[in-house]
């Protein structure tokens, strides 16, 4: 029983340690067609606080988001082949 005490302690340490770096974006409207109305609700959500690091976001390959349990299925390593670049959709 002892262990089982302290195995739950741990878990909740770690789940703190990785909820506290994420960030929370309320719901809102955005204007997706560039005309300047707002016409497109955008539910809210949770993500990681951005650092550059493409590979610790919960969208990456091997990931998995802690609130939805949603696997992540961006490939961190893909490149767009006309810049020879990474993509942008990381650094958001």
């Amino acid at each position: 029983m002892k262990n089982f005490v302290i195995v739950i302690l741990i878990v909740f340490v770690m789940a703190g340690a990785a909820i506290a770096g994420d960030r929370y974006t309320k719901g809102h409207y955005r204007d997706t067609d560039g005309d300047g109305y707002k016409e497109t609700y955008v539910q809210p959500y949770h993500s990681s606080k951005p650092d550059g690091n493409k590979y610790n976001n919960y969208s990456s390959q091997g990931n998995t988001n802690p609130y939805t349990g949603k696997q992540g299925t961006e490939d961190p390593y893909r490149t767009d082949s006309s810049t020879n670049k990474q993509y942008k959709s990381f650094y958001k």
